[in-house]
C-alpha cells in the first residue's frame, strides 16, 4: 500500500455514562471525588455531547492518520518472505502445515511453525463450522449447511444426486451371419442414477487429517448412512424374429444403512510453489494442482506427485439388493429379485463387493491411473497462469496403457461362472411354463419350381441298392455288435482317445489359436473336447417320415465339451503370481484353464428336412470331392433349403459344470461352493425346462445356423477341380 489515509471520521453519540472513580486512598475520597465528577458531568454534558463529534473527526483522526503513515513507513521496504520460508525447498509436510506447532510436533512434525499459522486457524474455523456435529443424533453441520441447499438446487431433491438420461448406450450389431442367427443386434444401457443418502454425514469423521505415519500422507474418513443408490438397465437382443428376442428395463437398487469411506492420500506438495503462490490464483484449482510434481511412475516413493494411498469401504449392517421391471417383455425377470436374495444369502454379493474395492485400490496405485494424474497435472500447468508452462502446448508423450492384475482376472472368472448359472437360471424359468411340441413342426422349404429334388423315401430310384444299403448301415451303427457296444460306438472309437474323448485342434496356420489380447491379457482357444463321445446307447438315425424329413433319436449316457484355453497376465505383483514364480514357471506364460459342461443320461430327438436337388447332385465333379475336407459343403452345395423341424434333449442331470486351473484355490473353492448351492436349489428346474428350452429356442438357432451353412456351400466353398491337371 503506497497511501492510506482516513479523510473523515464520523462519530455520533447519543448519551454518556456519568463517570466513577476508584481506587484512592479510602472510600471516602472515592465517594468525594466521584460525587464531584458527577457534579461536572451534569454541568457540562450537554457541551461534551456536541463536542465529541468535532473531537473525533479532527483530534483522533489527525493521531490515526498519523500512525498509518508511520506503519507504512515502517515497511516500506516491502512485504518478503523469512529467511526460513525461503530455504523451503522440498515437499509439504501435512503435519506442520496443517497443525499448530504443538500438534504437529505430537504428530511427527517439525513443530516449528515453518509454513506460518494461517492455515492451522482456517482449517479450525472451518471445522467449527463445517463439522461440528448434533450431539443427539451425530449429523454433521456440513449436511444442513453445503450439501442439502446444493443438491436441492442442482438436482432439486434434498442430499440426492440424480441423473437422468442414457449414462451409456452400447449397441453391437452382429457382422457375421452366424451370429446374426442368434440375434442381429445387442444393445446395453444404463440410465437414471440415482444416489440418495449424502446429506447423513455423522460422526466420527476425518477430512484431510494429517497422518502420524509420514508427512505427506493426509488421511479421510467419511460415515454415512441409510443410503441408497440405484440405476436403470436396460438389454435389448434382436427384433421380433430373433429367438432370443428382448427388450428388458431393469431398476436395480443398493440399499446401505450404513457406509464408511476411508481413503488416505499420498500427495508431494512442493513447498516453494506454495510459498511463492500469488493471491490472484488462489481459486484457480489448476495452479494447486499445479503445485504437485509428475511422477516418476514409481508411486511408493516420494515423487510421486499425488497417489492414492489406502482406500477401504465398509457395510457394517451389510447391503441388499433390489430389483424390480421397469419395461419387460419378459416376465421371468420378476423372479430376478428373488435370485438375487438368494446369491446374498450365499454371501456372493459380499464375495463380488470385496474384490471390487480390492481390484479398486489396486488400480488406484496402477501405473495407469499414475498416467492419468500425471495428464491432468501437464494439463494444469498450462492452464495456470502464473507456471512457467502457462500457454505452452503439450509434449507428445505415450501414457501408461492398462494392465489387468491377476486378481482381477480372478475376479472375473468367479464373477463369470455364477452369472452363467444365474442366466441358465433364467432362461429356465422362462422355459418352465412353455409345452414341448408332440411332433415336428411345419416347415415350407424354399426351392425353385424347376428342381428335382430327391424323394428320401425312394433312393433305390437315384441307385438301385440305396434303401437297402441305408437299411443296413443303420442297423450296423444302432445295433450292439459282439462286444456289446452299439456299432457307432465302435465306428467312432478309431477317432477317439482312450478316454473317449474327440479332441478337435483349433490352431489355423495363417493365424494360430483364435483367442484376443488387451489389457496385458492374453487369452488363447486350444482345442475343444467331446466328451462321451462312445457312450451311445441308442442311434436310431435317418428313418424317413416324408419325402424330405428325417427323423433321429440318439441317446447317451453322457454328453459335453471341455474347451481347453491359455490364458496369462502381465502382472507380477500378486500372491499368485509370486507363487508360480518360486515354483520356476514365468507368470507372464500361458497357463492352462478348462472350462468343462458335461450332462448325464442325455436323449435327443432330431427332425431333420432336406431340399437335395438330384440333378445338381449327378453334376457333381469326382475331382471336388477326392479331397474329404470338401465332401461337407460339396454335399451342401446340391441342397437347395434346410429346416430344422424338431430338436428336443432331455438331461436326467448335470454331471460337471468347472473352470479348473489359473484360478487361485480359494477361488476355485468359491466357485465350486456356489455352483453346488445354486444347484441345491435350482437344478432340478433347469433339468425340467431343458426340453421346452431345446425346442422352443435352441431350435430356431440351429435351424438359422443350417441356412448359413448351406448358403455358404451355394457360394463356392466347393471348389472346382484343378484345371491344370492336364497329365
Amino acid at each position: 500500500v503506497a497511501e492510506l489515509e482516513a479523510t473523515e471520521l464520523l462519530v455520533s453519540v447519543g448519551d454518556v455514562e456519568p463517570p466513577t472513580l476508584t481506587g484512592f486512598l479510602d472510600s471516602g475520597v472515592d465517594y468525594i471525588i466521584t460525587s464531584a465528577a458527577g457534579s461536572l458531568f451534569k454541568m457540562y454534558e450537554a457541551v461534551a455531547l456536541r463536542a465529541l463529534p468535532n473531537f473525533f473527526d479532527s483530534f483522533v483522526k489527525d493521531r490515526l492518520n498519523a500512525y498509518v503513515d508511520d506503519t507504512l513507513r515502517l515497511f516500506s521496504s516491502g512485504c518478503e518472505l523469512s529467511s526460513d520460508m525461503e530455504a523451503l525447498d522440498g515437499h509439504v509436510d501435512f503435519r506442520d502445515l496443517l497443525y499448530g506447532a504443538e500438534e504437529a510436533a505430537s504428530a511427527g512434525g517439525n513443530g516449528d511453525g515453518r509454513y506460518g499459522d494461517l492455515v492451522p486457524t482456517v482449517m479450525d474455523v472451518i471445522d467449527d463450522w463445517l463439522f461440528g456435529w448434533d450431539e443427539d443424533t451425530g449429523l454433521l453441520a456440513i449436511n444442513k449447511a453445503v450439501i442439502v441447499p446444493l443438491t436441492e438446487s442442482r438436482f432439486g431433491r434434498r442430499g440426492a444426486v440424480v441423473l437422468e438420461g442414457d449414462l451409456v448406450d452400447l449397441e453391437h450389431v452382429s457382422r457375421y451371419d452366424h451370429w446374426k442367427s442368434f440375434a442381429t443386434d445387442l444393445r446395453l444401457t444404463l440410465s437414471n442414477l440415482r444416489v440418495n443418502g449424502l446429506d447423513t454425514l455423522r460422526t466420527p469423521y476425518k477430512v484431510l487429517e494429517p497422518s502420524a505415519s509420514g508427512p505427506h500422507v493426509v488421511e479421510n474418513q467419511l460415515n454415512l448412512g441409510p443410503m441408497s443408490a440405484g440405476f436403470e438397465f436396460g438389454i435389448g437382443i434382436g427384433d421380433e424374429t430373433s429367438p432370443l428376442a428382448m427388450a428388458n428395463v431393469v431398476d436395480i437398487m443398493f440399499i446401505m444403512p450404513e457406509v464408511e469411506l476411508f481413503v488416505d492420500l499420498f500427495a508431494t506438495l512442493q513447498e516453494s510453489r506454495l510459498m511463492e503462490f500469488p493471491l490472484r490464483d488462489v481459486l484457480n484449482g489448476s495452479c494447486w494442482l499445479a503445485t504437485l510434481p509428475q511422477s516418476d511412475r514409481h508411486l511408493t516413493e516420494t515423487t510421486a506427485g499425488l497417489a492414492l494411498d489406502y482406500l477401504e469401504l465398509l457395510f457394517d449392517q451389510g447391503m441388499q439388493i433390489t430389483s424390480s421391471c421397469i419395461r419387460c417383455t419378459n416376465p421371468w425377470l420378476d423372479d430376478l429379485d428373488r435370485i438375487i436374495g438368494f446369491l446374498s444369502e450365499q454371501k456372493f454379493v459380499d464375495e463380488v463387493k470385496s474384490r471390487a474395492l480390492a481390484i479398486a485400490s489396486n488400480l488406484a496405485n496402477s501405473p495407469w491411473v499414475g498416467g492419468l494424474i500425471d495428464d491432468q497435472i501437464a494439463k494444469a500447468s498450462r492452464a495456470c497462469p502464473h507456471d512457467p508452462q502457462f500457454g505452452l502446448a503439450l509434449p507428445e508423450t505415450s501414457l501408461p496403457g492398462f494392465v489387468a492384475t491377476r486378481d482381477m482376472v480372478d475376479g472375473i472368472l468367479y464373477t463369470g461362472m455364477t452369472v452363467v448359472q444365474v442366466i441358465a437360471i433364467i432362461m429356465a424359468q422362462r422355459h418352465s411354463v412353455l409345452e414341448v411340441p408332440e411332433k415336428p413342426l411345419e416347415i415350407e422349404l424354399v426351392v425353385p419350381d424347376d428342381s428335382n429334388l430327391i424323394d428320401l423315401t425312394n433312393l433305390s430310384a437315384i441307385v438301385g441298392f440305396a434303401d437297402m444299403a441305408l437299411d443296413e448301415g443303420r442297423k450296423y451303427v444302432g445295433s450292439a455288435a459282439e462286444n456289446g457296444e452299439l456299432g457307432i460306438n465302435n465306428l467312432l472309437s478309431m477317432l477317439l482317445d482312450e478316454d473317449g474323448v474327440l479332441t478337435i485342434p483349433l490352431e489355423e496356420e495363417a493365424n494360430g489359436f483364435p483367442g484376443f489380447e488387451a489389457g496385458g491379457v492374453k487369452l488363447e482357444v486350444w482345442e475343444v473336447q467331446l466328451v462321451g463321445m462312445d457312450s451311445f446307447t441308442t442311434f436310431d438315425v435317418f428313418q424317413t417320415i416324408d419325402s424330405y424329413t428325417l427323423k433321429n433319436k440318439i441317446a447317451l449316457e453322457r454328453l459335453g465339451c471341455r474347451v481347453k484355453m491359455g490364458l496369462s497376465v502381465e502382472d507380477s505383483s500378486g500372491e499368485q503370481a509370486r507363487m508360480l514364480q518360486e515354483s520356476g514357471v514365468d507368470a507372464n506364460s500361458l497357463e492352462t484353464i478348462t472350462a468343462s459342461l458335461i450332462f448325464k443320461d442325455v436323449e435327443l430327438d432330431i427332425s431333420l428336412l432336406m431340399a437335395m436337388d438330384r440333378d445338381l447332385l449327378g453334376s457333381m465333379k469326382l475331382g471336388s470331392i477326392l479331397n474329404t475336407d470338401n465332401i461337407f459343403y460339396c454335399l451342401l452345395s446340391t441342397v437347395h433349403d434346410v429346416g430344422l423341424s424338431e430338436f428336443i434333449m432331455d438331461v436326467g442331470d448335470i454331471q460337471e459344470f468347472a473352470i479348473e486351473g489359473f484360478v487361485s484355490n480359494a477361488t476355485e473353492a468359491s466357485i465350486r461352493g456356489m455352483t453346488n448351492s445354486i444347484f441345491d436349489e435350482y437344478k432340478s428346474m433347469v433339468l425340467d425346462a431343458l426340453p421346452a428350452f431345446t425346442a422352443v429356442t435352441v431350435r430356431p438357432i440351429l435351424h438359422d445356423i443350417l441356412g448359413t451353412l448351406v448358403e455358404l456351400g451355394r457360394t463356392g466353398a466347393c471348389p472346382v477341380p484343378d484345371p491344370a491337371l492336364d497329365g
